[in-house]
């Protein structure tokens, strides 16, 4: 059965090197995912394996596209057929607390 998947791609491995979402970052992207019924992976070769294929509309939200190497290399990843959409978090902003899910919807709204 072929649906409209949409998944949030979001790095997840720390490493001295490569930048990759905290904890207050995943957290804020997995309620918004929850809350629009979408998946959140940490792999960019899950989020295709969810996406190809399925109904037109399908896409990868990526968030940070830099942390993976840029967009350019992204886009040379997943080849045709694969829409993505570009997401960045907000520098200054914080993204609440562990013990604030509270905050984190009002700010969805």
């Amino acid at each position: 059965m072929s649906y409209v998947a949409i998944v949030h791609l979001l790095r997840r491995v720390p490493s001295e090197t490569e930048r990759s979402a905290n904890n207050h970052q995943w957290l804020y992207v997995s309620l918004i995912a929850f809350q629009n019924g979408q998946s959140l992976v940490g792999s960019a070769n899950d989020a295709e394996k969810i996406v190809r294929g399925e109904l037109p509309g399908s896409k990868i939200i990526v968030w940070e596209p830099g942390w993976w190497g840029g967009i350019d290399a992204l886009e040379q990843y997943f080849g045709p057929g694969i829409q993505c959409e570009w997401k960045y978090f907000e520098p200054d902003v914080h993204y609440g607390c562990l013990n604030c899910g509270a905050d984190l919807v009002m700010r969805l709204r």
